[in-house]
C-alpha cells in the first residue's frame, strides 16, 4: 500500500440506501482508491450541496488541506465542481488537483462562457467519459484531459437462453428529461392496439414531478419504487424478468449513462436515443436501438416489433456482452 494522502471530494452513500447514478460511479472509485493507498480521506457532498452549507463544505475541505494532501480528487456536477476548484485554487498549493467529471455538457458550457475556462487550466487531469467531450475540451485550449468511460463491476447474469417475457425495463432517475413521459406516451399507443406486454419503472422520481399520477392512469405500466443492487444475484433477480432495457433520454448534461451498462451486463438490449454519446455506447440494430429524441412514435413502433418478435433476442444478448 503506497503512503501518498488523498482527499476525495464528492458525493457518497455509506449505506445500503439506493442512489443516483452519480453516487454510485463516486462510491466504486472512491472504494478503488481506498484499495489502492492506505490514507484516503473523503468529504462526503450528500449532505452538504446547498448554499446554507457552503461554508462548512469549504472549512470541511480547508480542515484537511492544512493538514497536508497530496492529491485532491474532485467529482461532482459542473457548476459546483468550480465552485470547489475555485476556493482550492485560492489556498491549495502544494496538492495536485483531479477533477473526475460528472456528465457531458462540461465543455459546451465552458464554449458559452457559463463556466469560467481559467478554472480549469492548472489543473493536473481532467477525466471525461466520451473521447468527443475530451476532444472538445482540448479544442477550448484545455489540454491535461484524458478519457475513461463510465464503469462497474461487471455481473453477466445470463448464461443460457431466457425465455421471451414482454417486460420491459426502465431503470434510472425518473424525470421528463430522460424519457418517462415519451414512454408513457409509448404506452397509449400500443394500448390502443390492444398489445399485451408490461413497463416496469425504478428510480427516484424527481422533486415536484407527479409520475405516480401519469403511472397509475396507463395500464400495464407500474412504478416499482427504488432499488439498490450490489450483487450478481440482485442484477439476477431484477433482469431476468426483462427483454429489453428503455432509456429514451435527452437529458442536457447526459454522459455515459450506468444504466446502459447494467442492461449490457444483464445481456439486455437497450432502447435509448440518438442523443450526446450513445452511439459510441450502443450498437444500432446490435446491442440495442437509437431513436430520435422526443419521439414516442417511434419507441412504440420498436417496442412492438420486439413483441412480436421481429428482433432475434438472443444474438442482441450475445453483442450486449461484447460490448461489456
Amino acid at each position: 500500500m503506497k503512503r501518498t494522502k488523498i482527499l476525495f471530494i464528492g458525493r457518497l452513500s455509506f449505506d445500503n440506501t439506493p442512489c443516483a447514478g452519480e453516487v454510485v460511479k463516486n462510491q466504486l472509485f472512491f472504494e478503488r482508491v481506498k484499495s489502492l493507498y492506505n490514507n484516503v480521506k473523503s468529504v462526503n457532498l450528500t449532505p452538504l450541496i446547498g448554499r446554507v452549507k457552503k461554508p462548512i463544505l469549504i472549512f470541511k475541505i480547508l480542515v484537511y488541506i492544512l493538514s497536508g494532501v497530496d492529491y485532491v480528487i474532485i467529482s461532482t456536477y459542473d457548476e459546483l465542481a468550480a465552485d470547489i476548484i475555485s476556493y482550492m485554487k485560492s489556498f491549495c498549493k502544494r496538492s495536485k488537483i483531479f477533477y473526475w467529471v460528472i456528465g457531458g455538457g462540461i465543455a459546451k458550457k465552458i464554449a458559452k462562457r457559463e463556466l469560467s475556462i481559467d478554472i480549469y487550466r492548472d489543473l493536473s487531469q481532467i477525466i471525461v467519459e466520451d473521447v468527443d467531450i475530451e476532444n472538445d475540451l482540448k479544442q477550448l485550449g484545455i489540454t491535461q484531459v484524458r478519457t475513461l468511460p463510465n464503469f462497474k463491476p461487471v455481473y453477466p447474469v445470463r448464461a443460457k437462453e431466457k425465455a421471451k417475457t414482454n417486460c420491459f425495463l426502465y431503470l434510472a432517475r425518473i424525470t421528463p428529461l430522460k424519457g418517462t413521459d415519451i414512454i408513457l406516451s409509448a404506452a397509449r399507443m400500443l394500448n390502443r392496439k390492444g398489445l399485451s406486454y408490461t413497463i416496469d419503472f425504478y428510480g427516484f422520481i424527481e422533486k415536484g414531478y407527479p409520475f405516480e399520477e401519469y403511472v397509475h392512469d396507463v395500464p400495464n405500466v407500474s412504478y416499482k419504487g427504488t432499488i439498490s443492487l450490489k450483487t450478481k444475484e440482485d442484477y439476477e433477480n431484477l433482469y431476468n424478468k426483462y427483454d429489453a432495457l428503455l432509456f429514451p433520454t435527452f437529458y442536457p448534461n447526459e454522459g455515459f449513462p450506468g444504466t446502459i451498462i447494467d442492461g449490457f451486463m444483464a445481456g439486455l438490449p437497450v432502447v435509448t436515443t440518438q442523443w450526446r454519446y450513445n452511439r459510441h455506447i450502443v450498437d444500432d440494430n446490435k446491442s440495442g436501438w437509437l431513436i430520435p429524441i422526443q419521439d414516442a412514435e417511434k419507441l412504440a413502433n420498436l417496442m412492438e416489433n420486439i413483441l412480436s418478435g421481429k428482433y432475434e433476442l438472443v444474438e442482441c444478448e450475445f453483442q450486449t456482452f461484447q460490448a461489456v
